[in-house]
């Protein structure tokens, strides 16, 4: 009732009073908890678990106790944190929220009822139990009083601590409770208390101690160095964490039991997983605490500690980079055991595989000799009805895809052999999707030949065109069209234009194309329309930008592919002039200038034509008004407003002279040659430097736009018939007098 229907509660007759009983019996009960009998016993009888502690059932009272806590807790959010607490639809309601939480603040949470609840939970809660682990009420409630009542609770936790931080104090127990709720109070303290100092003076003392009970104590070092290494714990001092760690997770020392190891090695996670860690201040003791690690994970019984540790070495591995390579072999040997033995446990599985993308990334290129090792194990995740796909999908594509990134060419062909196994995951058409094309992606980077072969591009294209008439979210559109872009620029670099034009044809006959030219005229038609009865576009603007990219790449390749394929969907003229005049439209709205460059490159390509898409046409006249024009120069004015507004935008006038507006030598997205990377660099991505290949070979970042307009304008002027003068009269001449002065504000021509 207290967390369902809180105002009601503190509403009823003596509800406070009933809040007050429970905590008597909380307090009762805690001083048998928390007594020395009890956390002895409880020490004697461990049994490791993935935490580290021992497992037990509560008894009765123990379960009345938790009640009594979890009233407490609700009594705080009330007053704290009412917005959560408390729903209310009406005035009333209103106004019993502001008499409950007047009520509670005024009648139960008192100082000296605040300061008893920190106190009993400090001295009798915060002991070694597994149970407040599981079920960690009395730390929540602790939580909720420091920070809510600071002011009364964080002097007097210091007092305690300070009358207890000093080697020469060996009161075990009462310090294992100070210290876990210093962890616990870590953001609330980190100020007063010189957390550094009471590292290196004591801490580093303490966990040397070799009088018996020291472990419980060095079992809460783990826990508590864990708890502030991201709230202050210097650079200078990192060594002495490591240190630390080192040593408790030496099984030499005989206070370092299996529960203090294990506990060791589950806390280590949150050390490696810091946003200040730096690999080179840990690899003087990588060895050590890797090799440790993984011979606990070797000597635990339980899956689930198995898997704990597991965890923390994976998180070590991906800090490490390619630091952990002379480890790879050791930590590659414990894997086949592991996955031997998790039998039916998927979760120790995908814990594996997680290890092993990790593993790979991490080793980049150095990872070639363990990948034969893996495949067998990614095939048996994607293998359609195989009975892992439902578990380790995600995680095997994860592991897929780390090994094609760090692959360098040529293709083994056992990695080749998987790539079939795509096509069943686009049929799925699941969260995967996107994984699966990124992967695909990959692999026509790495093996354009072999991914572009006929049976394998013919069965890639069905697959995109049955994904993308499934009504892709505009995400995944944008992923599968830069993954056909991706595969029109290999055609390209493989064959030319043939290879463009086998391509373009596949394209066409599996749908695909024949779809986006459907889409954009779609969207024509909608926009041709006003008013209320205004049609609704079947694509929207993103989309729309990804699906004008794909034909720019099979323009900028190959203009009569490009016609070829506009004609084989519509008439050829009539389709030429809809595309145009949707695709200038749409020019102004693409917000990314490479990709609005890419656009006006391959427009301005269509120049190549002439006056029209037929070069034999009888309609291409050089007498105005004797025939309808059809051609990419009835566009003139579009093209022109299209290059004034690119060009000013490429042109970098941020050094120099920025009055100098007219240079054509200058574009922004124009990248110089990469420089190679220095020897002693961080090893890189084999897929890194294959992206960088395409990146920097893409006209985009190779042709200076203005020149290139310059060109092709000219070469349309030479080739039209009767020349310049009839150039400008019949072409020129129908532009509007604004549009040319600002074209010829760029000085191109």
């Amino acid at each position: 009732m207290s967390t369902t229907h809180p105002a009601a509660f503190v509403l009823l007759p003596d509800s406070l009073d009933l809040v007050r009983s429970y905590w008597k019996l909380v307090k009762s009960f805690g001083e048998t908890f928390g007594s020395k009998e009890a956390v002895t016993s409880a020490v004697a009888s461990a049994t490791t678990s993935a935490d580290g502690d021992a497992d037990d059932d509560k008894p009765f009272l123990e379960k009345m106790s938790l009640k009594g806590l979890l009233i407490i807790r609700a009594c705080l959010a009330m007053v704290f944190n009412p917005t959560k607490t408390f729903k209310y639809k009406h005035a009333e309601e209103k106004e019993e929220k502001a008499q409950a939480a007047q009520s509670i603040r005024e009648g139960l949470l008192t100082e000296p009822f605040v300061r008893e609840v920190m106190e009993t939970i400090v001295t009798n809660f915060f002991v070694f139990r597994r149970s407040d682990l599981k079920e960690p009420c009395s730390e929540k409630v602790f939580l909720d009083l420091a920070i809510n009542f600071k002011d009364i609770v964080v002097q007097p936790l210091l007092n305690v601590f300070y009358s207890v931080a000093s080697p020469d104090n060996h009161d075990v127990l009462f310090k294992d409770s100070v210290y876990s709720a210093i962890g616990l109070a870590a953001q609330n303290v980190h100020q007063e208390l010189d957390f550094d100092t009471f590292l290196s003076s004591t801490l580093v003392a303490e966990v040397q101690e070799t009088r018996p009970g020291y472990n419980i104590l060095r079992r809460r070092i783990a826990i508590l160095l864990a708890q502030w290494i991201s709230v202050e714990i210097s650079e200078a001092n990192r060594p002495l964490v490591y240190q630390i760690f080192q040593h408790l997770l030496d099984k030499a020392d005989p206070l370092n039991d299996q529960v203090v190891r294990v506990t060791a090695g589950r806390q280590f996670k949150n050390i490696a997983d810091e946003w200040d860690f730096k690999a080179e201040s840990f690899l003087p003791y990588a060895s050590d605490i890797l090799t440790r690690l993984m011979a606990l994970i070797e000597e635990v019984e339980l899956t689930e500690t198995k898997m704990v540790l597991l965890n923390t070495i994976s998180i070590v591995v991906e800090r490490l980079e390619h630091h952990i390579t002379p480890y790879a072999d050791r930590m590659i040997s414990l894997l086949p055991p592991l996955w031997k033995q998790s039998g039916e446990e998927h979760l120790m599985k995908q814990a594996i595989l997680t290890v092993l993308s990790r593993l790979v990334n991490a080793m980049k290129a150095a990872s070639l000799p363990f990948h034969s090792m893996v495949l067998p194990i990614i095939k048996g995740a994607v293998e359609p009805g195989s009975d892992t796909q439902l578990y380790l999908l995600e995680d095997a594509l994860d592991l897929w895809s780390a090994i094609l990134t760090q692959t360098p060419a040529p293709v083994p062909s056992d990695l080749l052999a998987l790539a079939p196994y795509l096509f069943s995951i686009f049929e799925l058409g699941s969260e995967n999707l996107r994984k699966a094309l990124e992967i695909t992606d990959s692999y026509i980077l790495l093996a354009p030949a072999d991914m572009l072969s006929e049976d394998m591009r013919q069965r890639l294209f069905a697959s995109f065109s049955t994904l993308l008439n499934s009504g892709l979210k505009s995400e995944a559109t944008g992923l599968l069209t830069h993954v056909v872009e991706t595969i029109i620029r290999a055609a390209d670099s493989l064959g030319g234009e043939p290879a463009v034009s086998r391509t373009t044809a596949d394209l066409l006959a599996a749908g695909f194309l024949r779809q986006i030219i459907n889409g954009l005229k779609g969207s024509w038609q909608a926009h041709c329309t006003t008013g209320p009865r205004a049609a609704k576009a079947p694509i929207d603007g993103v989309i729309e930008t990804d699906y004008f990219a794909v034909l720019a790449r099979i323009l900028l390749a190959s203009t009569e592919t490009f016609l070829a394929a506009i004609e084989s969907v519509e008439p050829l003229e009539s389709g030429m002039d809809s595309l145009l005049e949707e695709w200038f439209s749409h020019f102004e709205n693409i917000g990314d200038p490479s990709r609005k460059k890419l656009m006006a490159l391959a427009l301005t390509s269509l120049l190549s034509t002439g006056p029209s898409w037929r070069p034999n046409s009888t309609t291409a006249t050089t007498t105005a008004g004797s025939a309808q024009h059809h051609g990419i120069l009835n566009h003139l004015q579009s093209l022109m407003t299209m290059w004034t507004d690119l060009i000013t935008e490429l042109r970098d006038t941020s050094e120099g002279d920025l009055n100098n507006t007219t240079d054509n030598t200058t574009d922004s997205l124009v990248y110089p040659p990469p420089s190679p990377p220095p020897a002693a660099a961080t090893p890189e991505a084999p897929e890194d430097e294959r992206r960088r290949s395409l990146t920097y070979s893409d006209p985009v970042h190779t042709i200076i736009t203005a020149a290139f307009v310059k060109h092709h304008l000219q070469q349309a002027v030479a080739t039209c018939p009767g020349g310049v003068e009839v150039f400008e009269r019949e072409w020129v001449g129908r532009v509007d007098a604004d549009v040319i002065r600002g074209f010829g504000g760029l000085g191109i021509m």
